[in-house]
């Protein structure tokens, strides 16, 4: 996991935890950007070539 990653999943956490999140959206939009920094980091280990 990179360290970027690991720092958004804990403002995730503090900002869930303080009800920082107004919306469901803006939960929703930050569990989205974290969920796709790991996906680039998984196509960056495993190229499409070695996906079956």
């Amino acid at each position: 996991m990179t360290p970027e990653i690991f720092l958004k999943i804990e403002e995730l956490y503090v900002r869930a935890t303080l009800q920082d999140y107004k919306h469901p959206y803006d939960l929703a939009k930050a569990v989205e950007e974290i969920a796709d920094l790991a996906w680039d980091e998984v196509e960056k280990l495993y190229p499409q070539s070695m996906i079956p």
